[in-house]
């Protein structure tokens, strides 16, 4: 298993569904809403990107759905990009 896993949203609910699980996960989030906003998109294979504010999830939705598979959010960037969620895997 890789110590570390980089994933843009929403493809990392899948891996973490399929047994993925990295000691580091670092997933993008959408900064534009709070931390204590729950937001995300619904899945959707033809979306496309429209130069708005429209796409992937909150901090907070990102945190608790890596809580769900026994990570802790450590972080985030300075640019309001990448969260960064850790867990403790036995060897």
């Amino acid at each position: 298993m890789p110590d570390k896993h980089r994933v843009d949203t929403p493809s990392g609910r899948a891996r973490l569904e399929h047994g993925v699980r990295p000691k580091l996960f670092i997933a993008e989030y959408n900064a534009k809403f709070p931390p204590a906003i729950d937001f995300r998109i619904a899945y959707d294979e033809n979306h496309t990107w429209k130069s708005d504010d429209y796409y992937g999830a909150s901090l907070k939705s990102l945190a608790d759905l890596l809580g769900r598979y026994g990570y802790t959010l450590v972080c985030c960037n300075t640019s309001g990009v990448n969260a960064f969620s850790s867990c403790a895997i036995p060897s």
